[in-house]
């Protein structure tokens, strides 16, 4: 009992110390430098604590149990035709203050607005490695949730996961097929009716099983060597039934982690032969060599098989 009133009176301690910071300092409750909504995240908060959270605007970080995406300002706000949103979650070993780019990178590329699902990085390659077993995988339940939330209201979810990510949007798109086997397990047309409102891309990505039911693009160069190591391309991945994998032959040593897509693509510097030579690195893996990822869905949708996959080749030229 002693515990519980402890721990009580500390609960409301930290609520009114948090009420008198944001009355005499309400700047102070950011996410990053540039932001300044009072209902984002606390400047300065751990990267590892805010695993999961939705990345908007600004630098602006929200917990997903408080805020809804809705609420959250979007990145890339002038390509707004009245589409749904589109999450994207980024890749290893990117900081809260490094996503702003890929957000960017992803709406100059996609021509529409989006919002992140923030993949913190970890300290060493032992928890980054744990991410691949945690059943309770913070970005993972995120995707979960928030899919749950708008198929059921009928609405789109629509994802872009990068590198290490794929594998995240996997295993929440998987527990969200369970939540509807659990929910209406005699209703197999209608969970098949609600996974279909899930639109998903993958970027060179890691990761090998994907559930059936929702619609895919894997974006594969041929030249990057994530996807064959364990991704869609690796022996024994399941990239989800009637998904398309969009491949090319791409390698440019402008392209950089944290920069914006260039200005023309494939751009200047850009090799595109089909020497079959796998590279590790930013000229094969990253969001600028990537920016063929702006192929519109729906047009790679139309190869869609029925069963198995299709390998669509990109023409970059």
């Amino acid at each position: 009992m002693k515990k519980l009133i402890k721990s009580s009176v500390i609960q409301v301690v930290q609520v009114v110390s948090i009420f008198l910071v944001s009355a005499v300092a309400p700047f102070v409750l950011a996410s990053g430098p540039d932001c300044d909504d009072t209902s984002a995240a606390a400047y300065g908060t751990p990267d590892v604590d805010m695993d999961g959270f939705f990345i908007g605007a600004n630098g602006c970080l929200y917990d997903p149990d408080f805020v809804l995406s809705d609420d959250v300002p979007v990145v890339g706000g002038e390509y707004d035709a009245g589409q749904e949103l589109l999450f994207v979650i980024n890749g290893v070993h990117t900081t809260s203050l490094q996503t702003d780019v890929r957000l960017r990178s992803i709406a100059i590329v996609k021509k529409r607005p989006v919002i992140g699902i923030f993949n913190a990085p970890y300290e060493n390659v032992l928890e980054e490695s744990f991410k691949f077993i945690d059943p309770r995988n913070k970005v993972a339940m995120t995707v979960r949730s928030e899919a749950y939330r708008r198929v059921m209201n009928g609405r789109r979810f629509a994802v872009i996961a990068m590198s290490q990510s794929g594998f995240m949007v996997g295993r929440g798109l998987s527990r969200l097929s369970s939540d509807l086997f659990s929910d209406f397990p005699l209703r197999y047309f209608y969970r098949q009716k609600l996974l279909g409102l899930v639109d998903a891309e993958t970027v060179g990505a890691v990761g090998l099983q994907y559930p059936d039911g929702p619609s895919y693009v894997h974006y594969v160069n041929r030249r990057d060597i994530a996807p064959f190591l364990a991704g869609v391309m690796a022996s024994g991945a399941q990239p989800g039934r009637g998904s398309v994998i969009a491949t090319f032959y791409y390698q440019n040593e402008n392209c950089l982690f944290g920069r914006l897509p260039l200005e023309e693509y494939p751009g200047e510097g850009a090799d595109l032969s089909e020497d079959f030579r796998l590279v590790v690195g930013p000229s094969v893996h990253s969001i600028c060599s990537y920016a063929s990822s702006g192929f519109p869905f729906e047009a790679l949708r139309d190869f869609a098989p029925k069963r198995g996959f299709a390998e669509v080749p990109l023409d970059l030229e």
